[in-house]
């Protein structure tokens, strides 16, 4: 269930004008929607990302479209991929092919997990939607299921077309408008899942800056220096050596890359990006992130009695907040809470502890019915009565109910995280 914007709905919008989306699992909904007991977080337990997948990876980028250094990037991704298989077993081991859109077969090919579609290579939304729907999506007898993963590399500036210098970039062919019709199709045809709705297929949509060989005023440290954000909030360029990383991260190692957009330039502030480094910024994806803040810095022996008592403050500051004193909360909508399911925390590095804030479903937005729709409601309500007191030939058989469509809900989750730190002089973390 990560990244599940579509089936959830938003709380509302972020200061880049962003969805701000949740996952579905609220926990249990019987009795009163307040907080029930548990367990201390369990600082002991794996949080290890899984980067064992197994399968191909199909590149679709065509030389005669695609930019040198677009071009460049895909290989590099090769032979990253291959370079990572060095300590896996066959069966584990993940490898990758390039082809142009004119040579994707049908399912994509033998054992194909993701494909990473660049936008440069088609010309037109229509020609992106031909691949898939015609090609690249279709289960054959020799390759079994098609690709579950779909990700997109696109361009900064799609959303913003309005907006210089992206309104200068766009101005001829409308090259950014086209990119955006395209990410548009992948995420739609996300929604629609594989056959008929019956299997999920994820998205991922990366807009990335100029892909160069070098970015003016980044640190030449020899590592990768990457700036990540949501949706297409970001400006610069990035090298084709972060761009590598950043796409072997996305399609191997990071599981809240599903279902997101998001922009990455290379950072020109930065010195390096760590494995931690990388866990934070696609962490922050999800949701995605609001605000943080750091509570303190503590020895790592009196890590785990810190971290409950910080728990049962954030559980019973919640009560008092949101439940007992909801009339002088500053809400004007009712709310529930719930702690953080298990399975949703750990799919967060670091994250112990957490409080879930949801909307109560009110007659305000969506759900508000003015008069004259209550009166048409009524009237409905008036019918069905009416004809169900009717004799009818077919009294015996069944009558199919049909279901409302389900209302979207929204909130916020406060989570706990306990971050290692390098160790000081004393050797404590």
């Amino acid at each position: 269930s990560i990244g599940k914007g579509f089936e959830v709905g938003s709380w509302g919008v972020d200061e880049f004008g962003r969805e701000v989306l949740m996952s579905s699992a609220v926990g249990d909904t019987e009795g009163t929607g307040g907080l029930s007991a548990s367990d201390a977080p369990d600082l002991n337990r794996a949080v290890g990302l899984q980067s064992d997948l197994g399968g191909n990876v199909l590149i679709v980028c065509d030389e005669s479209r695609c930019s040198k250094e677009e071009l460049q990037l895909a290989k590099s991704l090769v032979k990253t991929l291959a370079d990572a298989n060095a300590d896996k077993s066959s069966q584990s081991a993940i490898t990758a092919s390039i082809l142009p859109p004119s040579k994707v077969p049908i399912g994509g090919g033998p054992n194909t997990r993701t494909a990473l579609l660049f936008t440069s290579a088609f010309s037109e939304r229509s020609d992106l939607e031909s691949l898939l729907l015609t090609k690249l999506l279709k289960r054959t007898a020799t390759t079994g299921l098609p690709p579950t993963h779909v990700a997109l590399v696109s361009a900064l500036g799609t959303e913003r077309t309005n907006s210089m210098p992206y309104s200068m970039m766009n101005l001829f062919g409308g090259s950014l408008e086209k990119k955006g019709r395209m990410e548009e199709c992948v995420k739609s045809t996300s929604r629609r899942g594989l056959f008929d709705g019956k299997q999920i297929l994820e998205y991922t949509v990366i807009k990335l800056g100029k892909v160069s060989e070098s970015v003016k005023g980044s640190p030449n440290t020899g590592t990768s220096i990457v700036d990540v954000a949501p949706g297409d909030a970001l400006d610069g360029d990035i090298t084709v050596g972060d761009a590598t990383e950043l796409l072997y991260q996305t399609l191997v190692q990071q599981p809240f890359a599903r279902n997101v957009t998001f922009s990455a330039v290379t950072s020109t502030t930065a010195t390096s990006t760590t494995s931690m480094d990388w866990d934070d910024a696609f962490l922050k994806l999800y949701g995605p992130e609001l605000f943080r803040t750091t509570v303190g810095t503590v020895p790592l022996s009196e890590t785990v009695p810190k971290v409950r008592q910080l728990s049962e403050f954030l559980k019973t500051t919640s009560e008092t907040l949101f439940l007992t004193k909801a009339d002088r909360s500053g809400l004007t909508t009712p709310v529930q809470l719930y702690l953080s399911q298990p399975d949703e925390l750990r799919k967060m590095p670091n994250a112990l502890f957490g409080v879930r804030l949801l909307y109560k479903e009110t007659q305000t937005g969506n759900a508000y019915q003015s008069s004259k729709e209550d009166r048409i409601a009524e009237a409905q309500r008036e019918k069905s009565r009416t004809t169900a007191s009717k004799p009818n030939a077919d009294t015996n058989k069944p009558k199919r109910i049909p279901m409302a469509k389900q209302k979207k809900t929204g909130g916020v989750e406060f989570v706990i995280e306990a971050i290692p730190l390098p160790a000081n002089d004393d050797g404590d973390g």
